[in-house]
């Protein structure tokens, strides 16, 4: 018998296996012990939901980094691995049901991370609930835009009120979506083959996050998600889901990825769907004001939806909740006023998701056969009362956006224009700097109103300018200065007030810069805070949310705390990555209160072409706060597992084949 080699067996061991990997990486039982279903609830009554919340949060064993700063294992990466498309180096998105490649993380045009419960409703910038893989997936950058933070469920019933563009129902919900999505002014309908995926990932959330933890908030599934601090809608329409949509492989393969190799815990609802009306038919969550709302699903339960989601009907309907396959769930059903969106919604979250616009318009007309709005009160105007026509009839509507729709120019990308410098003080001032070139006829418009992360406040004011027929150069300073009349570049006349008053606060206040281009939701470019932090949600007017489409991307905002004034010192001729990195870096701006800086004019800038090696700079998503302690990822740790056994199978397979 001749001598095998056992080298030579391991290393073409390790070759094989590193090639049978998805992705470029393999998941592996190896990551967390214990994630075995039958291991996993040992000793658990999941019925209980002190215990059940205990369970999952206790082992919740590793909060990954949103961005890891030092390559290792982050969100991004965990989309890769647990939303694979059929094509080896994709993601399949959610709302599209289609494959992207994965390059095309972070892009405008490519995919993002969607957090399907909004950060607007409690889920915070940093933490677990920030990070949880159970409610993160990828989305198509413009439908997650669209969908914004708004609830899921059906179109509002529109025999019901007359409907407006705004509370229209559209179908697809954009361009890029599957064909049987929907959305109106508050809901967005996904994919029939994932509701059944999200309604259990939001049921997750809701038991493994109720406050108790120090920096987490108590999330909160409902009817009435308006009536709720930190709520998300509508319940009755995901236990309809839950039904319709049950339980298949692919989700419980990645339930037990989560846990063997990201998280640490299971999703209780993937592993027992009866749990769904054992913890979710009270009334704690169905109650309204004015009345209760009844839950809709399916009196006959589908035959492959098996014997555990026909024992959740029954159990509902012991508990008095009324179950009818012939209604469906809308709006209507659930009150009108339950949705936090309540005026005037253009979609954004992230997006993970921009929010909506609630802000109120002068006397305007729209139509919905392009869904564009002409201006006709252009003088700033306080008259709250407007129409739209629809179908040929007008109606009225007096929560419209200040905003005009721009069918031509398409608007420049988070971090085109930075601010950098302003004087809060009296009269006001205020430079931006173009790090990409404007086309002429894009429509920007700077405001002062916090968003909530649902909608701009409108206790403040709106600027408007035209890019001018020579259109403005890259390195390009321009801006706004009160009672400036002499036709320069900051000159007030360039502007025009749209509505309200534009007055920045001695106290702390936001600038937000946007542009309009028709897409069904407005662009965020770029913002600024001089109230020392963005809040989650917006709290009194000196503070905003942050918008997630500039949380998307690298360096587009920046972060002030309390002065007067502020004036940009950093480096000036750079790329436009490196510029947007400068003047996103408070250590790079100087401040003064009690004084002004007359000379904001006066700043001068060179946007340099990109190195060949700097990437795409445009559009890279942000860096997490959070300093990544794994050295070691868990996918390297999975690989190496998955490898090693596969070479010693491998060999030996070839050693028996060998005569050993």
């Amino acid at each position: 018998m001749s001598k095998i080699n056992w080298k030579s067996l391991l290393l073409f061991g390790l070759v094989a296996a590193a090639k049978g990997s998805t992705n470029g990486v393999s998941i592996s039982s190896k990551r967390f012990s214990g994630c075995s279903k039958g291991n996993y609830y040992d000793g658990v009554n999941v019925e209980d939901r002190d215990q059940l919340e205990a369970l999952v949060t206790s082992t919740h064993r590793r909060v990954l980094p949103y961005t890891s700063s030092n390559g290792g294992d982050d969100v991004w990466l965990a989309m890769r691995e647990l939303h694979p498309g059929k094509t080896s180096d994709t993601v399949r998105l959610i709302y599209s049901q289609t494959d992207m490649a994965i390059s095309l993380q972070g892009e405008l045009d490519g995919w993002n991370r969607e957090h399907l419960w909004p950060r607007s409703y409690g889920v915070g910038d940093s933490g677990a609930d920030y990070t949880d893989v159970h409610s993160i997936v990828p989305s198509d950058w413009n439908v997650n835009t669209v969908r914004a933070n708004k609830y899921f469920g059906t179109c509002a019933d529109s025999s019901e009120s007359q409907p407006t563009t705004y509370n229209a129902c559209i179908q697809p919900a954009h361009s890029s979506a599957a064909l049987d999505t929907q959305t109106d002014a508050q809901t967005f309908l996904p994919p029939a083959s994932v509701r059944g995926d999200i309604a259990r990932a939001l049921m997750y959330m809701d038991v493994r996050y109720s406050g108790a933890q120090e920096g987490e908030t108590d999330l909160i599934l409902t009817d009435c998600p308006g009536e709720l601090d930190n709520s998300m809608g509508f319940l009755s329409q995901l236990l309809q889901w839950h039904v319709e949509d049950p339980v298949n492989e692919e989700e419980r393969t990645r339930n037990a990825d989560i846990c063997t190799c990201w998280q640490g815990n299971r999703n209780p609802f993937i592993d027992f769907p009866d749990l769904a009306m054992t913890h979710f038919a009270s009334l704690r969550h169905q109650r309204c004001e004015g009345g209760v709302a009844e839950l809709v699903a399916s009196d006959e339960v589908d035959e492959n939806a098996g014997d555990g989601d026909e024992q959740a009907i029954n159990a509902g309907a012991e508990n008095g909740v009324t179950l009818d396959e012939s209604e469906a769930v809308s709006n209507t059903d659930l009150g009108n006023e339950q949705s936090g969106a309540d005026s005037g919604t253009a979609a954004d979250e992230n997006g993970e998701e921009t929010d909506s616009v609630g802000a109120e318009d002068s006397n305007a007309t729209a139509s919905d056969a392009d869904e564009s709005i002409n201006d006709a009160d252009t003088n700033g105007s306080e008259n709250r009362n407007g129409t739209h026509t629809y179908g040929g009839e007008e109606v009225e509507d007096d929560g419209q956006r200040p905003f005009v729709l721009d069918n031509s120019v398409s608007c420049p990308g988070p971090g085109s224009i930075m601010v950098v410098g302003f004087n809060s003080d009296y009269p006001d001032t205020l430079a931006l700097v173009a790090l990409e070139r404007l086309s002429q006829g894009t429509t920007l418009y700077i405001t002062d109103n916090g968003w909530t992360g649902t909608d701009f406040r409108d206790t403040e004011g709106y600027l408007k300018l035209e890019v001018p027929s020579e259109g403005i150069a890259a390195g390009a300073v321009f801006g706004y200065s009160q009672n400036t009349t002499d036709g320069g570049e900051f000159s007030e006349n360039n502007w025009e007030s749209v509505r309200g008053n534009f007055d920045l606060s001695l106290s702390g206040d936001t600038i937000l810069v946007v542009c309009d281009d028709n897409r069904e939701h407005v662009n965020f470019l770029t913002g600024l805070t001089f109230g020392g932090r963005w809040f989650n949600a917006g709290g009194d007017t000196t503070y905003s949310a942050l918008p997630e489409m500039l949380e998307q991307f690298n360096y587009s905002y920046v972060t002030l705390s309390r002065y007067d004034s502020y004036r940009y010192k950093g480096s000036t001729s750079e790329t436009a990555y490196r510029l947007r990195e400068a003047i996103a870096n408070p250590d790079n701006w100087e401040s003064v209160s009690d004084l002004r800086y007359d000379n904001l004019s006066s700043l001068s800038f060179e946007v340099l072409p990109a190195a060949a090696d700097e990437g795409d700079d445009s559009s890279s998503p942000i860096s997490d706060p959070q300093i990544d302690s794994v050295q070691i990822s868990s996918d390297a740790q999975c690989l190496c597992w998955n490898v090693l056994l596969g070479a010693l199978l491998l060999g030996l397979h070839v050693a028996v084949l060998a005569g050993c």
